[in-house]
């Protein structure tokens, strides 16, 4: 949490300046807009604790298990977006995906066993 609490001002100040030179004027054109619908509000304010709970998620789970798991589990959540993509939107799959997909299962599922045999060697 204390974590979270010095990057989260951080990043805002550095990503600030770039977003509003990128996106111009985007602030004036949501402020516009809640005026009209508060819906927009109440989405921003979601999509801010989502954010929130992701950072917390990621902070937890490292501080549980290592930065390594934490990288394994984003590997997987990559390889199940794209298996999801596929079936549900039929996107094409070349074989290199095919390949890539094959090489991140396995990859995940050798450090599960190697997880597995490390806890049996420790107790």
């Amino acid at each position: 949490m204390n974590l979270l609490l010095y990057i989260a001002p951080m990043a805002a100040l550095i990503l600030l300046p770039f977003s509003l030179y990128n996106e111009g004027n985007v602030a004036r054109i949501t402020l516009e807009k809640a005026k009209t619908d508060p819906f927009i509000i109440l989405l921003l304010i979601g999509n801010a604790t989502v954010a929130y709970l992701v950072n917390l998620t990621n902070f937890l789970v490292t501080k549980h298990t290592s930065a390594l798991t934490l990288q394994v589990l984003g590997n997987a959540k990559a390889a199940l977006a794209a298996f999801v993509s596929v079936m549900v939107f039929r996107n094409p799959v070349t074989m290199t995906g095919v390949t890539g997909f094959a090489v991140t299962i396995m990859g995940i599922v050798l450090y599960s066993e190697a997880k597995k045999r490390s806890k049996i060697t420790t107790y």
